[in-house]
């Protein structure tokens, strides 16, 4: 009994072409999960790529965001102890205005 001949490299067409072939037809039967692969990869770059826009590469904060200036004295006296909503609601209300008039 003979072993086998080695068969004879394919060409690199012939290669490709067996790959286009069967990457089509895979297309053609899986077309809507295809699509879903798609629209999730258009939708992951449409959610990172403003956010890389924030990023400034080589500063110290690394980022186009910053912080507000810090304001003195808020006048917003934190408790320990709860109290009720209303208070609470009151208490900033006062806090606020006194800020907007500048109290």
């Amino acid at each position: 009994m003979r072993a086998p001949a080695l068969l004879a490299p394919l060409s690199v067409s012939v290669r490709l072409r067996s790959i286009g072939t069967s990457s089509v037809t895979a297309l053609r039967m899986y077309w809507p999960t295809a699509l879903l692969i798609l629209g999730t990869v258009v939708i992951a770059l449409l959610t990172v790529l403003p956010m890389t826009a924030l990023w400034i590469p080589g500063t110290a904060a690394g980022t186009r965001l910053a912080l507000p200036p810090e304001i003195a004295d808020p006048a917003v006296h934190w408790r320990t102890l709860p109290q009720f909503p209303d208070a609470t609601r009151a208490a900033a209300i006062k806090a606020i205005f006194a800020l907007l008039i500048g109290c």
